[in-house]
């Protein structure tokens, strides 16, 4: 990590973290830092180092993609298809609320959320799904296998663009789409040399 007044500061797991396999690190609006790990998440804030796993609530302690929304609560994909969002209560206090998306293993590999409040996740083998609202007990979601845009339902990480853009990057093909008339346009990325040296090339558009 690096200071303010540049000095270097290695956290490992002799002095704070959880683990030394860093699976993603993310900035809040708060300027604190989590640290996502296979031991759960560390949080770097003001008051000090916090780390939530297993014994502080998390259904698994595996994660992956690490997210706030616009209204503070920390959403934690897991390595097992679901999801755990940290929120603060009325007392101040921190509680975290577990929601399965997934029957059986599905990495979650990325969480962004949109302008009109949609919150994406993206997962390593079932595609993408668009949460649009939840309670202490379910989430309100749409499922969108993106075999149909990638080849296969692998999604690597996405982009959101503007307000109805979003690009979705797997290991061969990106897909340009508009969330509101979930249309998209594929690209290839085709390699030109042992250093793989890429260009883009649309191959062809498709809709739901």
């Amino acid at each position: 990590m690096i200071t303010s007044d540049e000095r270097v500061i290695t956290y490992n797991n002799t002095n704070g973290l959880k683990d030394n396999y860093v699976t993603h690190v993310f900035e809040d609006s708060g300027h604190n830092i989590w640290i996502s790990s296979q031991l759960g998440v560390s949080l770097f804030a003001q008051n000090g180092l916090e780390t939530f796993n297993k014994n502080t609530g998390l259904a698994d302690e595996y994660i992956f993609a690490v997210h706030t929304d616009e209204e503070g609560n920390v959403w934690l994909g897991n390595n097992l298809g679901g999801i755990d969002v940290i929120e603060t209560n009325e007392r101040g206090q921190q509680e975290v609320i577990n929601y399965d998306l997934i029957e059986g293993s599905s990495t979650v590999s990325a969480i962004r959320q949109m302008a009109d409040g949609r919150i994406l996740m993206a997962t390593l083998t079932d595609g993408l799904f668009v949460i649009s609202g939840r309670d202490k007990n379910n989430l309100e979601y749409e499922h969108y296998p993106m075999s149909e845009y990638l080849g296969h339902n692998v999604i690597y990480d996405f982009q959101i663009v503007n307000d109805s853009t979003v690009w979705f990057f797997s290991s061969s093909v990106v897909a340009e789409m508009n969330m509101n008339t979930m249309k998209a346009s594929w690209y290839i990325w085709l390699l030109f040399s042992l250093f793989q040296e890429t260009n883009l090339y649309r191959s062809f558009q498709a809709s739901i």
